[in-house]
């Protein structure tokens, strides 16, 4: 890790978190915690790239198969992501999958289906955190304040 000053945080973590992290001999909490971080953003960013087009090229199925599922529901796409999108597939059988971004690019679903099964569990989790992403946001959401709007919080002085 560079010398860069590092920016604290606090996180609340079950646990079964850190009784694995006890495993590491030698680090203590703190180093795992962040020993946990950057490898987790390694992995999930080795074949970002090739993910990211998958999920952009696919999006018009992966959408709406996924609308159920958000950035928490990683569990479940790790496992069971082509099942998922198959029995999405299979209850729209009459729909013809169109691109519109790609001119109309006619999309094959039994390939996206054979494309999902050959990822890796990472690299399923990165194609949900591709298409929730995506989704459009409501104004508020993930807002941060401004500052020269933020009225301070007054102090009450109790009446005697």
């Amino acid at each position: 890790m560079s010398n860069k000053r590092l920016q604290k945080t606090s996180v609340q973590l079950p646990p079964e978190v850190f009784r694995e992290m006890q495993t590491w001999p030698g680090l203590t909490r703190s180093e795992a915690i962040r020993l946990s971080v950057e490898r987790a953003l390694y992995f999930a960013t080795l074949n970002g790239e090739a993910i990211a087009a998958l999920a952009s090229r696919f999006e018009p199925i992966l959408r709406p198969a996924l609308e159920d599922f958000g950035y928490e529901g990683y569990r479940a796409v790790a496992r069971a992501l082509p099942a998922i999108v198959q029995g999405f597939i299979r209850e729209n059988p009459n729909v013809t999958w169109r691109n519109e971004a790609l001119n109309r690019l006619e999309l094959a679903p039994g390939e996206l289906v054979e494309q999902l099964n050959r990822l890796t569990p990472i690299e399923r989790i990165g194609v949900l955190d591709c298409i929730v992403a995506s989704r459009p946001r409501r104004p508020t959401e993930y807002a941060v304040p401004d500052p020269a709007t933020v009225r301070p919080k007054s102090k009450r002085v109790a009446k005697s």
